[in-house]
């Protein structure tokens, strides 16, 4: 995505969704972080000056890893109004991340699962990808384009990553959300990253260990996200999940 990543590992959006933890990030051993999911409507801009503040400070301090925002929409359909609030999120805070990650992975989300219409999800993520790029020639500061898809285990291939590659999306990140069995995930990422080869693919889901970091990136993965680990080790989980070479 032409950023440089210190490590691999990275913090998974969730963790700290409105951006109170970034100026703990230079001591924390991640390799970069994402921030929310912002899911704000078009006209919440408090909230989204109040993120962009925040941002701003984080950006000045030395050793910051990169850091993106995972921006969303609550609406129930792939429609205008969901478009708007994606692209408000992007002209707010384009001047302050190093990456957009845009979430299609939220349970009921209109753009998950294989019921989708293609044409309409084609159509809303052509979009916003021409929205993002517009919006950093503008400014003359593009910023990379990630979109994140929940990986169903019935599923091979996710209807959005096929679209990932023409659209212009600079990554894909799946999401595995209880998936029982580790060899199934591995197996699918394989598959997923020769599939959007030459897209970087991020994973995140279930990494709970060292191995679980070397097994996933063995696979194909180039960078990870972890949320539970931290949730559970606090920032002990960043050095044992660096703990063997990765």
């Amino acid at each position: 995505m032409g950023l440089d990543f210190p490590n691999p590992v990275g913090m998974a959006a969730g963790f700290d969704r409105d951006g109170r933890l970034l100026a703990s990030l230079p001591g924390s051993g991640l390799g970069f972080a994402e921030i929310g999911t912002v899911n704000a409507s078009a006209s919440d801009h408090p909230l989204l000056i109040r993120l962009a503040a925040r941002l701003a400070r984080a950006r000045a301090l030395p050793g910051l890893p990169p850091v993106g925002v995972s921006i969303g929409s609550l609406r129930d359909s792939l429609d205008g109004a969901a478009l708007a609030d994606y692209a408000s999120a992007m002209m707010a805070l384009l001047p302050q991340v190093d990456f957009f990650t845009l979430n299609l992975s939220r349970p009921g989300s209109p753009g998950r699962g294989s019921a989708v219409d293609p044409a309409a999800l084609a159509g809303f993520l052509a979009s916003l990808c021409q929205r993002c790029q517009a919006l950093g020639a503008e400014r003359w500061r593009p910023v990379p384009l990630v979109l994140k898809l929940a990986v169903e285990p019935g599923e091979v291939m996710p209807p959005a990553a096929r679209l990932a590659g023409e659209l212009g999306f600079d990554a894909v990140l799946a999401a595995f959300e209880g998936w029982p069995c580790r060899e199934s995930v591995l197996r699918r990422i394989e598959t997923l990253a020769k599939c959007l080869e030459p897209i970087p693919l991020l994973v995140v889901g279930g990494i709970r260990s060292a191995a679980d970091v070397r097994d996933r990136l063995a696979a194909g993965a180039v960078l990870v996200q972890v949320y539970s680990a931290l949730l559970g080790q606090g920032p002990a989980a960043v050095r044992s999940l660096l703990a063997e070479p990765v």
